[in-house]
């Protein structure tokens, strides 16, 4: 009987191959589990016309017959996952200086759709259905842009982050709804300067669309957003065909001069605000001499704690691009140009027979310059600087004044 000799390399050898398959079959059965588990992302390609359709929503235009509408909707809530009970459709298109969107809106009880007029930006807080679109030129589900129209014909737009939607930011585009018998329409132009996208010769933006059917408190989603899984903007589906589009020049200079009359003193102030896009993803934001008097003042709120009480930002020179400095929640911008900080002191340092004669309740702004974007890679850049004027309370004795 003869014996077959391994040497003890050899056997060490032959298991270390071993080892390797099998953690590369392991490998490649979790990669096929984890990718039939993992929905993919709905996609279509968005089609160019020579001859941008009205905005009527009355949906007459030959532009639109051409365009495959979008249709496989779910439903996001109250059955995540579900069919959603009414029938949507949506087709796109776009040009070179606009997008534009169709979306018909089928609905079973017309005479049933809410229909609430609201203040603009109202979004879902309004009693009436909606309609959105959501759309990332960047394709990295951190930050979007979205619009929003209601039955009312009411606009939303919004900056979207992966924790809250800005409302302050606005926008110019244009957009017209209708009633119909089999449900409502609306109809949007989303012009390139109200976007920021990065210079390609072709883009993929994420996209989703969003409807609300207000009486089911039924929303409906083009791609499916799982409740389940943190995050919206990254459960987004694909939006291809937009080729040699160029970001338009962002230039505005807006002067300006207001009057007041109090106490019969005429008064006189004027300024000026620019916005310049330095390129397809930044943009430069400046003011002299701001004025804030039209602004929708604060509603008094009494707080008898110690944390500080944040109001909402309505100036607009503060609003777009401030996601970018609200990180951490660290940023306010209404410490800027708001309340001295011994403004509330001044009464405790007055001596006896003392007045007050003045006391600003706001800092006067001299100037603000910020610069905002983000970069093609997903990086966002802020900076903001502001120079206010000092203030002073006047105080009057009466052997005579003193500051």
């Amino acid at each position: 009987m003869r014996k077959s000799v391994i040497n003890n390399s050899d056997t060490i050898a032959m298991r270390k191959h071993l080892h390797f398959i099998c953690l590369l079959l392991m490998c490649l059965l979790s990669l096929s589990a984890w990718g039939k588990g993992m929905p993919l992302r709905k996609q279509f390609t968005i089609t160019k016309t020579a001859k941008a359709p009205k905005i009527d929503a009355l949906c007459n235009d030959k532009a639109w017959e051409e365009v495959q509408p979008i249709a496989d909707f779910i439903q996001q809530s109250p059955v995540n996952g579900g069919k959603p009970s009414q029938k949507t459709e949506v087709k796109m298109l776009y040009d070179d200086n606009s997008i534009y969107v169709l979306a018909v809106l089928y609905d079973s009880k017309p005479d049933s759709i809410f229909s609430e007029l609201a203040e603009r930006d109202s979004g879902d807080e309004a009693n009436a259905d909606l309609f959105s679109v959501e759309i990332n030129p960047y394709n990295n589900g951190l930050n979007s842009t979205e619009f929003m129209v209601s039955a009312a014909g009411v606009q939303m737009d919004s900056k979207n982050d992966l924790n809250a939607m800005h409302k302050t930011w606005d926008a110019v585009w244009k957009s017209a709804v209708a009633k119909t018998k089999q449900g409502w329409i609306a109809e949007m132009e989303i012009p390139f300067s109200a976007i920021r996208f990065p210079k390609k010769d072709i883009q993929l933006w994420e996209i989703n669309f969003f409807r609300l059917i207000k009486r089911n408190g039924e929303a409906i989603t083009w791609n499916f957003v799982d409740k389940n899984k943190n995050g919206w903007l990254n459960q987004a589906g694909e939006m291809h065909g937009l080729k040699n589009i160029n970001p338009p020049t962002r230039l505005s200079l807006m002067p300006y001069m207001t009057t007041y009359y109090d106490k019969n003193k005429l008064s006189f102030k004027g300024g000026m605000d620019f916005k310049y896009g330095l390129n397809e993803s930044f943009t430069l934001d400046m003011m002299l001499i701001p004025d804030f008097g039209q602004t929708r003042a604060d509603d008094n709120i009494l707080n008898l704690t110690s944390v500080e009480t944040k109001y909402d930002e309505k100036r607009q020179f503060f609003t777009e691009g401030t996601e970018l400095f609200s990180k951490g929640d660290i940023f306010y911008s209404r410490r800027i140009g708001g309340q001295p900080s011994n403004y509330n002191k001044v009464s405790a340092q007055l001596n006896t027979n003392e007045v007050i004669l003045k006391n600003p309740a706001e800092t006067s702004l001299y100037n603000a310059t910020k610069i905002s974007g983000y970069t093609s890679n997903g990086w966002g850049f802020g900076m903001l600087n502001a120079i206010t004027q000092q203030q002073s309370a006047l105080n009057i004795h009466r052997t005579g004044v003193r500051n």
